[in-house]
């Protein structure tokens, strides 16, 4: 027989015991108890509260039901910080629209519930806030330089905001003293090439001439403006120009869900291709979910902000769990109209694992 030693040593190591099932919200009863101790609210919007241009069933019945609710105490409540009902926030990755406009798409399709901008906190706008906290902007030590912007309306309107100068296409001049335009819709001068173009080969490539008032690029989602010509104007911005020294995406999101099922590449897909072709380890700072920079912006954005009494409700286990639990909120609720799947949750690592999961969010109705 072997000494007890030795069978010890050769035995095989115990199977480490599976993780706990997240826990299911199915009633009122078990949204109640998902969010007691919670006063506030964050809900992202692509995937949670619609599906491109469907609504979840149910969602308006929820919010308003959640806005209405005072949030019981749970532990390590602090009575000197009860509120009255809960507050709702909305943080979205689209950086399509601006806080104004997503305020009134909100309160059009919540029906019932006026949604301030103040409520909104969109990654155009964290983008044009991390673009001035590096000094770009109305009264910024780099006001005077310009921000290369990739992207929509809200985009460009946040920076407007902001007082960050900006240039964008379509027009992309190759003479000595031409620079990207501000916005419009002109028919290309001869000589100029589209940033929207398809058509654009080395030589004119290789013919650009940076604008020298760009110190920073942004790159935010476009279906209409993402070219060959535009990662080839921006990477060499970047390369380039000494002073084109910041360089930021508004989110990292690789797709999107569209109601059929099907992924629409997201911002990460075309921020990949800048960097790419930047090269030198050029890495852009996330603005969005994802990202360190909005946990640093949330307590600015949300008055007497406590993580420790928020709940975030999203659809992405990479950005919307993964922001809360490195926020440290009380709870991070996977709801399943988006992007991920309750077996992905499952075997998600510590870091973005959702404490509840919902089917929709319509069953956080209390």
């Amino acid at each position: 027989m072997a000494p007890a030693a030795t069978a010890a040593a050769t035995a095989t190591p115990a199977t480490p015991p599976a993780a706990a099932t997240i826990p299911t919200i199915a009633s009122p009863a078990d949204a109640a108890d998902a969010l007691r101790g919670v006063d506030t609210l964050l809900f992202d919007q692509d995937g949670v509260l619609w599906r491109g241009d469907e609504d979840v069933p149910g969602a308006a019945r929820a919010l308003q039901s959640l806005a209405a609710s005072s949030p019981p105490e749970g532990g390590g409540a602090d009575p000197d910080r009860r509120r009255a009902r809960r507050r709702i926030f909305f943080v979205t990755n689209n950086s399509t629209l601006s806080r104004r406009a997503y305020a009134a798409k909100l309160t059009k399709r919540l029906g019932g519930l006026a949604v301030e901008p103040g409520q909104v906190i969109c990654s155009a706008w964290a983008a044009a806030e991390l673009l001035r906290s590096r000094g770009f902007g109305r009264g910024g030590a780099r006001a005077a330089e310009r921000v290369l912007a990739l992207g929509e309306a809200g985009l460009f309107d946040e920076l407007d905001e902001a007082g960050i100068a900006h240039a964008r296409g379509p027009v992309l001049g190759e003479g000595a003293a031409s620079a990207p335009s501000e916005g419009g819709g002109a028919p290309s001068p001869q000589g100029s090439v589209p940033l929207a173009s398809l058509d654009c080969p080395p030589s004119r490539v290789a013919a650009f001439s940076l604008d020298p008032s760009i110190g920073a690029v942004v790159v935010g989602w476009s279906s209409r403006q993402f070219t060959y010509a535009w990662i080839a104007y921006a990477a060499a911005c970047l390369r380039e120009l000494p002073a084109c020294d910041t360089f930021v995406v508004t989110n990292r999101d690789a797709a999107d869900a569209l109601p059929t099922g099907r992924l629409l590449p997201g911002t990460g897909a075309l921020v990949a291709a800048v960097e790419a072709a930047a090269g030198g380890g050029r890495v852009a700072v996330d603005a969005g979910k994802g990202g360190r920079w909005l946990h640093e912006l949330l307590p600015r954005a949300i008055p007497d902000f406590d993580p420790r009494r928020a709940a975030m409700v999203g659809d992405r286990l990479d950005t919307d769990v993964a922001f809360a639990v490195e926020g440290g909120f009380r709870a991070a609720v996977l709801t399943l109209t988006g992007v991920a799947t309750r077996a992905e949750a499952e075997a998600a690592a510590a870091g973005s694992r959702p404490t509840h999961v919902v089917a929709s969010v319509a069953d956080l109705a209390l």
